[in-house]
């Protein structure tokens, strides 16, 4: 799953949220490439220098995070072969464009040099992934190579956009509505956060602006209007970014003040707030070198409890993947137990092999693995 922001352990980017950051990040357009670095294995920083405005920094943060900023963390001396690649491909290219695919975690970014464009496609869901592209959509090299059964991630591959089969952006009133009825979710926040992909602090946030009980799970025509009419007016707003504080800490960062929302701080820019999070400690060094045994060990501190912190957040994160898993298998109990109870009665007929072959076209049976006693469904 991939994270607002690392080392705070704040939730994960939605859809929403991409389309907000998306905005912000257009800073960019005309800047020229300067270098690409990757102090880590899941950071990538590219260094640019934009007319009239001067220095910025694209930050990537795997799984999920991508900022604006001014600052830069100290680098490793040699790079990384993924980060020599982006340095030959992209020094000296300008970047005409900054965009979010459909209603994917997905954002590219258009760079034009004197052999043309190159695309670069940043994945933030999953583990994430930075991939680098012709005009084409032609993989020339990926940080990570992937593969899942619909989609391969490698060098010589044409790049395929994931997709949940709708753009959330461009749906109508009818096509909204129509996910909304048929969900099977027990309540309308989890047909919004899971149905339709918003997560849970927009879902709850409609919810807010409808007037509608978020627990409710049926809904007449008329909340159902009122609950997209919400919707389009949220992702239409101005952005205005607030953080959210509890215990005088940042708990979330939206990109504008929510009805659902206690303890909300107006900031200048999503960017700012993110540069705050993630480069608190190169602040901190370039003002004062501190060498104390104290503040060692206070940074030692600092840092499990975010480690912590991070651990706790990944579990909850694992709670509502797997509850989501368990309402899936129970939604489908009937044919799940039919299923089970066809392949013991055949396994006592036919062997295995026999077994593999009938079911190779099979609608929903994927895979048996006979020797762990599993078998993968696609429901």
């Amino acid at each position: 799953m991939s994270v607002v922001v690392g080392a705070a352990g704040l939730r994960e980017f939605s859809s929403v949220d991409i389309l907000f950051i998306v905005n912000e990040l257009q800073c960019l357009l005309g800047g020229r490439v300067d270098k690409a670095y990757q102090p880590a294995a899941d950071e990538l920083l590219i260094t640019l220098h934009v007319t009239s405005i001067g220095k910025k920094i694209l930050n990537i943060f795997l799984p999920g995070c991508l900022f604006v900023s001014e600052l830069k963390k100290d680098q490793p001396e040699t790079p990384s072969g993924f980060c020599m690649s982006l340095r030959k491909r992209l020094s000296g290219t300008r970047i005409r464009k900054v965009c979010q695919h459909a209603s994917e975690r997905v954002v590219e970014l258009f760079f034009e040099g004197k052999d043309g464009f190159l695309i670069l496609i940043v994945e933030l869901f999953s583990t994430g992934n930075v991939i680098l592209c012709d005009s084409e959509y032609r993989i020339i090299r990926p940080l990570r190579v992937q593969r899942w059964k619909d989609r391969e991630v490698r060098a010589g591959a044409v790049y395929k956009h994931p997709s949940k089969g709708f753009n959330l952006f461009s749906l109508s009133a009818h096509e909204f509505s129509a996910i909304l009825k048929g969900s099977k979710r027990e309540s309308v926040v989890k047909a919004l956060a899971m149905d339709l992909g918003l997560g849970g602090v927009y879902a709850e946030e409609i919810c807010a602006l409808s007037g509608i009980d978020k627990n409710k799970k049926t809904l007449s025509e008329k909340e159902l209007i009122h609950i997209h009419s919400s919707f389009a007016l949220m992702i239409s707003k101005k952005p205005s970014p607030v953080v959210v504080k509890a215990n005088n800490c940042i708990v979330d960062v939206l990109p504008f003040s929510f009805a659902s929302k206690k303890n909300q701080v107006p900031v200048a820019s999503m960017n700012e707030v993110f540069t705050s999070l993630f480069f608190s400690s190169v602040r901190n060094d370039a003002l004062s070198k501190r060498t104390s045994k104290y503040d060692k060990a206070i940074d030692e501190l600092v840092r499990i409890i975010r480690t912590q912190e991070k651990a706790i957040a990944g579990m909850a994160v694992s709670a509502e993947e797997n509850t989501a898993k368990g309402e899936l298998l129970y939604s489908n109990y009937t044919a799940v137990e039919a299923i089970l109870r066809d392949l013991k009665k055949a396994s006592k007929q036919l062997s295995w092999t026999e077994i593999k072959c009938r079911l190779k076209d099979h609608r929903i049976v994927r895979m048996i693995n006979e020797k762990e006693g599993s078998i993968l469904l696609e429901l």
